[in-house]
């Protein structure tokens, strides 16, 4: 830091700099002041630091907000000096969101002390640019609120770099909004990859609104995630979570348990006909089944059932059909002779899985 100019700031900053905040960045700059506007009787101050400074910037400076709206950077100066005013709140009326501008009333052009350019109630508000997406061609439909007001965006001069510079003229005294904001359910227990939607209700003074522009949040995305825009949730893993949703700086939340995801245990069977079945007449078959359950093996209950076939076959007694004590059971071939076939749907009794839909024919014997 050899020059000059550096060397007389970096004194200066040391001797008689202050503590405050650049956006959000607490440092030691200097402040100095600079010659105030008589006409609109604002306070003009300046800001030499150096930390990173941009128009738009907001500066806390004593407790007291203000926004950078010029700047200048010496040649060859690791310094910036920056022109700043104290801002006021306004509200983007559409979006709700509360901006803290630079406002200046706009007077009326005087020759001799006669108005000769009316202006009605009209202000200038100077705004970050990141704090809307307002821009030069969209000037229709911004309202802003101020002090009590609602504004008509009548101009909007985006050619400075880092701010926009909204010419308001005076629409109406301003009807506060009252938002409100009813979810279906407040609290909710998924399973883990379970997904739901959050059913949303909307007022704007009592109204229900249609449309809604809605914004859906998790504090834990390892929980849950939830689309930002619909409201769509997704079980991640076990554990809790807040889903928030947003209307016009109105919430309301949602208290989410996921639960695991119970495992789906492995099963299998093993079957075995005796004498196979294609069954000889005056031949018996037994059929026996066990089930394995994540390597545990196990003789199951069944339940068998005859198709309508089968079931006449009984009946006429050409067929005998015994359960057995050991969850088996057995076909006999009593009378068949001529090629004849049927079914038996057998299922485990415990979760009444179909084990199998078997074909049984019989035939003559030997």
């Amino acid at each position: 830091m050899n020059n000059p100019i550096d060397i007389m700031y970096k004194q200066l900053v040391r001797l008689r700099g202050a503590i405050g905040k650049i956006n959000d960045l607490e440092c030691r700059f200097l402040i100095t002041e600079e010659t105030d506007n008589d006409e609109n009787k604002y306070d003009l101050k300046s800001i030499i630091t150096d930390q990173s400074l941009k128009q738009g910037d907001y500066v806390t400076f004593n407790n007291i907000l203000y926004m950078v709206f010029d700047v200048q950077k010496p040649t060859d100066s690791i310094y910036t000096k920056g022109t700043m005013r104290e801002v006021l709140k306004i509200t983007f009326e559409t979006s709700q969101n509360d901006v803290y501008a630079v406002v200046d009333k706009v007077k009326g052009v005087y020759a001799d002390g006669q108005e000769i350019t009316e202006v009605h109630d009209e202000y200038r508000f100077i705004v970050p640019k990141n704090s809307c997406n307002y821009t030069s061609i969209s000037v229709q439909n911004n309202l802003i609120v101020y002090s009590g007001g609602s504004y008509d965006a009548i101009s909007i001069d985006d050619s400075k770099e880092g701010i926009l510079i909204i010419t308001g003229r005076f629409n109406s005294v301003y009807n506060p909004h009252t938002y409100a904001i009813k979810l279906s359910e407040t609290t909710k227990t998924l399973v883990e990859t379970e997904n739901y939607t959050i059913v949303v209700d909307t007022t704007d003074n009592g109204t229900k609104v249609s449309n809604p522009q809605l914004k859906f949040v998790s504090n834990d995305t390892s929980v849950a995630t939830v689309d930002s825009n619909k409201g769509i949730v997704s079980a991640v893993k076990s554990g809790s979570c807040t889903i928030t949703c947003t209307y016009n700086n109105v919430s309301e939340k949602l208290a989410l348990i996921v639960v695991a995801k119970p495992v789906t245990p492995v099963i299998s069977y093993t079957e075995n006909w005796s004498q196979t079945t294609t069954i000889k007449q005056y031949v018996t078959s037994t059929y026996t089944v066990t089930r394995n359950t994540d390597g545990i093996i196990e003789t199951p209950l069944i339940d068998y059932t005859f198709d309508s076939d089968g079931e006449s076959l009984i009946s006429n007694k050409k067929i005998v059909v015994a359960p057995k004590a050991d969850n088996s059971f057995s076909v006999k071939n009593s009378t068949i002779t001529n090629t004849t076939t049927c079914y038996v749907t057998i299922k485990d009794s415990l979760s009444g899985h179909v084990i199998v839909n078997q074909l049984l024919t019989f035939v003559k014997g030997v």
